[in-house]
């Protein structure tokens, strides 16, 4: 019974664990996707900061994703790129995880995306 009161603990720690990974990565991947769409959105047009940032955030699906735009990019100029930060707080359900990975807090995850204005 003891061993398996102890096994059953770690297990379901380690259960949690890749779910809480799984959670993560598929965060990463939006705040990703979002930072790429809103540099894409960048180079195609003469479009403003603020409708950048809008257009990128509404790509986002879920709430709590913010984006920057660093560099808006001009035409023609490759040393002059357009780029989209995009950012998003990330909070693990296990608390065993919680504490080694993020001591505790939130973590925050950051994807920056950069592509140059071809016209």
């Amino acid at each position: 019974m003891v061993e398996y009161a102890l096994g059953l603990s770690f297990f379901l720690y380690l259960i949690m664990g890749v779910v809480d990974f799984g959670r993560a990565f598929y965060a990463y991947n939006i705040v990703s996707n979002v930072a790429r769409e809103g540099a894409r959105y960048a180079t195609i047009s003469s479009h403003t900061s603020a409708q950048i940032v809008t257009y990128a955030a509404g790509r986002a699906g879920i709430g709590g994703v913010t984006v920057t735009v660093v560099s808006r990019g001009t035409g023609g100029n490759p040393d002059s790129p357009a780029t989209v930060q995009a950012s998003a707080t990330f909070t693990p359900i296990t608390p065993l995880i919680s504490n080694v990975c993020c001591s505790g807090g939130p973590l925050t995850l950051l994807s920056r995306s950069t592509m140059y204005v071809e016209f």
